[in-house]
């Protein structure tokens, strides 16, 4: 598998969090809280290697009430939503106003394997909390040129007289792409498909034409389900 070096992604990341736990970092001066949430597990594990799940009221309310009070922002990862959805459901919608309420500056949402819309909730301080419901896919090989189309998610965070705002959302929009002939396509022999490619939407344009779309029709897409208040970024 290869992926595109202009992302810079570095592959020794440390391990930012436990189970029932939250995490927090330092990031150009500022104090950054992270907590990961899910729907659920499909593996039944030991209790101290579990998921943080957000249906515990409890659970959620305690971590990120101790994120608030320790951090200058408080971001959410949740893994929620209906599979090959571009809507968000209405379970996703609770936890989220949930999430805001409890303080959450930016929520960032996988799982539905597509992009979902963006939007600002009010939250009771008077501030506003950014969702990304869903960011899509990035590694994947599944089928679905939806499924393939996802993005890195970007904003602006400044804090001023102890005020934090999160601004200028963008999306630098993705292509997952990969080689399968067309009799193991026709057989359905999934694990003949090869030479997996992430690499900027922008220079997709043979991968694209390779699963009969283009980077225009993808680009379209993703304003169309995001949202016109996020800028479209060209490259990372």
């Amino acid at each position: 598998m290869a992926i595109s070096k202009r992302f810079g992604i570095q592959w020794r990341q440390p391990i930012i969090g436990r189970a029932k736990h939250g995490t927090v970092f330092y990031k150009n001066g500022l104090k950054v809280a992270f907590v990961a949430f899910a729907d659920f597990s499909n593996v039944t594990v030991p209790a101290s290697y579990s998921l943080n799940n957000y249906h515990d009221t409890a659970l959620v309310k305690k971590l990120l009430t101790e994120a608030r009070a320790n951090a200058d922002v408080v971001i959410v990862s949740a893994h929620w939503g209906t599979e090959d959805s571009n809507i968000v459901n209405s379970d996703q919608q609770q936890a989220a106003k949930q999430f805001a309420e409890l303080g959450a500056d930016v929520v960032i949402g996988t799982g539905p394997h597509v992009v979902q819309r963006v939007s600002w909730l009010d939250r009771p301080s008077g501030s506003k909390t950014l969702v990304w419901y869903s960011t899509g896919n990035m590694l994947s090989s599944q089928l679905k040129t939806d499924e393939l189309t996802g993005g890195v998610a970007g904003f602006t965070v400044t804090k001023q007289n102890g005020v934090v705002s999160i601004t200028d959302m963008s999306f630098v929009g993705t292509f997952m792409s990969y080689e399968w002939s067309a009799a193991d396509r026709a057989a359905s022999n999934l694990a003949a498909r090869h030479n997996l490619l992430l690499q900027p939407l922008a220079e997709a344009n043979d991968a694209t034409a390779a699963f009969g779309t283009t980077v225009a029709e993808r680009s379209a897409y993703l304003h169309r389900v995001l949202g016109n208040e996020v800028q479209l970024a060209v490259t990372p």
